[in-house]
Order: C-alpha cells, then structure tokens, then sequence
C-alpha cells in the first residue's frame, strides 16, 4: 500500500513504533511489515480451534485489516492487546493430541481452570481405556485410542442458565441446576459436551469423565445402530438393567477372571457404599436412573474415584470387565471378555 506525505512519527504500523530498519516493534517480537511475518517463531504451539495460530510467524492470522497484535504474543480484535481467549500451551497442546476442540458463546470464555480440568478429564479416560485394554491384549497409545472411540469431541460454554427457582426461595439449591450435559451436535454447535454459566470455575475431571459416559454410551448405540460393530451388541445404558453388579477382577498372573460377589444383589441394582459422597458421585443408588448411574460409574472409572470398599470394588471391576467388551468391539480388537451368567446368585 503507497503512503504519500513526510513523515513526521515513529508510529506506524497499526500505531506501532518503527525503528530505523523498518520493522514494527511489537514488545516480543519484531514484525516485518512488507511481508507480514514475524522475524521469530511464536512460542505458542497454537489454539485447536483457530488452525492458522499453527504458523507461528504469521501475523493476526494473515488478518492485519480488522485484527492486530500489539503484543507480538496474540491476535486481537481491539486495541487492548490483552490475550484472554489464548489456551495455555499445555493445555492446547493435550486438547490438540486427544482431538478435543473448545468453543464458547459470544462474551463467555472458558477459565483457565475449567480448560484444566477438560484436559485433565479427557487425558484421564482416554489413560483408563488405554489400561484396560492392556490388561489381557497390550499396551496402545491412549490419545489415539480416544481419537478412534470418540471421534472429535467439541466443548461448548454456554452463555445460558439452567436455574429453575423450584420452590421459589431465591436460592440455587441442589437438584435445580445443572452443570454441563451431553449434546449430539446440531448446526450451532458440535458433538460433544456443552457446559453452562453454573460449571463456570467447577469444571472438574470427573464431570468430564460424567458426561462423557454419556457421550460413550451413544457412540456405542450408534455404532451398533450403523452396522459398525455386531448388532447384538448392548449398549451401556442397557447392559445395567442386564447384568448385575458383582465384579469380575482379572487375575494377571493366572490370567483368568476372578468373580467378586456382592451379596444381595439382583439384576439392575447397585450395592451402594457410605464412604463419602462427591459430586456426579462416589456412590449410585440403585434408584437413580441407569443413564446417570452409568454416567457416574464412567466418571469414576477414570478418575480412579470408588470407594475403597466392597461395593467400590465391585462397581471398578463391572466397569473393567464391560469397558474390555465395548473397547473390543469399537476398536476391533480380540478384547470379548469371557462370557458370564447374568444370574450369579
């Protein structure tokens, strides 16, 4: 672009100083304006959701007419310079590896704390998985064996309210809100999970592992449903309404499965455990419905979250033994646990 005039002020460039050579100085970095490139690499390792943060020389994203950086560090749309929506490195870094997208609401943004906590969450199953498939075949890689189970998965922080004032207090008591919930994706928004203004800062691992489950059982029944894996296969949801929850520990070194039994136990229901109560939740009350008491169970499956106890015990090991049959079948692998009566009492 020609300029005509004399110059008279160091302040160039999108206002930015110029030194004598010509190139803009911008705190971190020095830009050379002829060719819109940085003349170092950007430390960032860039942002899964904007894919032209990969090139780390290029400035605002080959945007210079409505974005500017005067940072050096990030591309803005004002004149603050102020990196609010940039994802740490680390954490870009894990969401990128396990094919985990973010996206937000207009004037919403995640918290450095509830990306951690997607991070973490998601790093977890995809470890557990990776664990168990190990345990009677061999070690695969976890971020891929996520990447083939899940597909891309996308979080979305919603600018919207669950809040129900129910009895009309005033308060947002427990049971009238919720934090995140699972969604098949839509035109708006991809699969994945969407979180609302509630989970702001209470992001935790194993929510995300919760609604995850969630997102497990329906790439199962879907799979089923598109004649990718056999069609008696049984979906999770399903399966506890089947199969009691006794537990099946796998003995190593004799390489057999040991049955742990619960006594008292039917088909459908739960032992439950008194040791202590978390949030999406250590314990499942066998009266909860079996989508939230799977939803559970998956949580705390990856987040190594049972109790200690018997029924603990028992709710990991059902969980070791059905995740071996489903990973077999999605990732089509000799995984099919032995076959077991579902009246062991």
């Amino acid at each position: 672009m020609a300029s005509l005039g004399t110059r008279t002020s160091n302040f160039q460039f999108a206002s930015q100083q110029v030194d004598g050579t010509g190139l803009v100085f911008l705190r971190a970095r020095y830009m050379e304006p002829a060719v819109g490139r940085f003349l170092s690499r950007d430390v960032w390792e860039g942002d899964p959701n904007q894919p032209m943060s990969y090139n780390g020389w290029l400035y605002t994203h080959a945007n210079p007419l409505t974005h500017i950086d005067p940072s050096g560090q990030c591309t803005v749309e004002d004149a603050d310079g102020a990196c609010e929506d940039r994802i740490p490195p680390d954490i870009a870094q894990t969401l990128a590896i396990y094919g985990v997208m973010t996206s937000a609401d207009q004037d919403v943004r995640w918290s450095e704390h509830d990306l951690r906590g997607i991070s973490n969450g998601v790093r977890s199953v995809a470890f557990s998985m990776a664990r168990v498939v190990a345990s009677i075949w061999r070690w695969v890689s976890p971020s891929a064996t996520f990447r083939s189970v899940f597909g891309p998965v996308n979080f979305h922080r919603s600018a919207h309210s669950t809040w129900t004032d129910t009895d009309r207090n005033g308060r947002m008591d427990s049971g009238e809100y919720y934090y995140c919930q699972y969604t098949p994706g839509d035109s708006a928004v991809p699969r994945g999970v969407m979180c609302f203004e509630e989970a702001e800062n209470h992001v935790v691992p194993r929510l995300v592992g919760h609604e995850l489950g969630h997102m497990f059982n329906a790439m199962v029944a879907n799979r089923r449903d598109a004649g990718e894996i056999p069609p008696d296969t049984v979906e999770p949801y399903d399966m506890l309404l089947q199969d009691a929850i006794h537990g099946c520990g796998w003995d190593p070194d004799a390489r057999v499965f040991n049955l742990v039994f619960v006594a008292g136990r039917v088909a459908g229901e739960f032992a439950t455990s008194q040791a202590g109560y978390f949030p999406y939740t250590r314990d499942n009350p066998s009266n909860s419905s079996q989508s939230e008491d799977f939803a559970n169970m998956f949580g705390n499956w990856a987040s190594t979250g049972f109790p200690g106890d018997a029924a603990g015990t028992a709710r990991q090991n059902w969980m070791d033994y059905h995740m071996l049959y489903w990973l077999g079948r999605i990732l089509h692998l000799p995984l099919d646990p032995p076959v077991l009566p579902l009246d062991w009492d």
